[in-house]
């Protein structure tokens, strides 16, 4: 790209690819503000070129000499909203990226006492992000080796949560705590424990709700008791890990009337038969619960996963 001068799409299309197929083999332990730029306005710009560009992401997020590792994922991905994250990142890793993600995951998961400190630094950042994925197989298994590249290297327990315990993503703030709850089990005598315990304690359980996550509450007030039973930390200052949690209910719960005009709106906006209104008629079908529109008006996921796990707060709300 330094040397070509192109200038329609197409040609910028198949220059930012080429670019891309070449980032194995480069060994600048650096990027040049001008490859950055590069990336930014070409290589981002084109969707086969930047799904190219996540997969090399991928497979050398462990790569300790090279500039494409997991730090330069981390950064990017901080750069981006939760939203872009989600139909970006999130939607290759649990597609088309699913298998290279998956590949990482199961060695690092049987290898991962193989790695050096730092690549296990690195591949630990991948695989937090990688805990984003909707695919439950891939989350598992990314939870997994996670767990036990911490095991086989606890020194980065406490980096991991320094950086990802503000994140905005429960789906990998979930998997993260959990990660830290087993590998605390297996290595109780690493010396970061009590200050990682602190840090979560603060964050589940000291504002002015308990972590609304239920999974998050959980791993967190598992951990906190695990040690406390051990004599790693005291129970006193985290005692409120030991008091029954409060967090509000929704303010607001739509109508089936409000989500129907949401609906309309969509379709009048941007077509009846757009991406977008299609994106939004199935979301609304799939979350249908069981009696929601009536007798056999459900959708799956909406009677089958979401409607069985909510029934226990039926207490405070009715989830028809």
């Amino acid at each position: 790209f330094q040397i070509l001068d192109v200038e329609s799409d197409h040609e910028r299309a198949e220059l930012a690819s080429c670019f891309v197929e070449g980032l194995p083999w480069r060994h600048s332990p650096v990027l040049s503000a001008e490859v950055r730029r590069y990336i930014n306005t070409d290589v981002l710009h084109f969707q086969i070129a930047f799904e190219g560009f996540i997969g090399a992401l991928i497979d050398l997020s462990y790569g300790e000499e090279n500039p494409y590792n997991g730090i330069l994922l981390d950064k990017m991905f901080r750069g981006w909203s939760t939203a872009s994250r989600d139909a970006e990142w999130t939607f290759l890793i649990s597609t088309s990226r699913a298998d290279a993600c998956m590949q990482i995951s199961e060695w690092c998961w049987r290898n991962a006492d193989k790695l050096s400190d730092v690549a296990a630094s690195l591949v630990s950042i991948f695989l937090c992000w990688t805990c984003s994925s909707t695919c439950p197989v891939l989350r598992d298994t990314a939870t997994k080796a996670l767990t036990a590249t911490v095991i086989a290297h606890p020194g980065i327990a406490a980096g991991l949560w320094e950086r990802f315990k503000d994140i905005g993503d429960d789906y990998i703030l979930e998997r993260l705590i959990a990660m830290l709850f087993g590998a605390y089990c297996h290595v109780p005598e690493a010396l970061s424990w009590p200050a990682i315990a602190s840090g979560i304690y603060e964050l589940v359980f000291c504002g002015e709700e308990t972590y609304p996550n239920i999974l998050v509450r959980d791993y967190a007030r598992s951990m906190i008791k695990r040690m406390v039973r051990r004599g790693t930390i005291e129970e006193e200052p985290f005692k409120k890990a030991f008091e029954r949690g409060h967090s509000s209910w929704y303010e607001h719960v739509p109508s089936n009337e409000e989500i129907d005009e949401f609906e309309n709106k969509v379709k009048k906006e941007y077509g009846e038969h757009s991406d977008e209104a299609n994106s939004v008629r199935r979301i609304i079908h799939s979350m249908t619960t069981e009696y929601g529109r009536g007798t056999c008006a459900y959708g799956d996921f909406g009677r089958y996963v979401f409607g069985i796990h909510v029934d226990m707060w039926d207490n405070q709300f009715n989830s028809d």
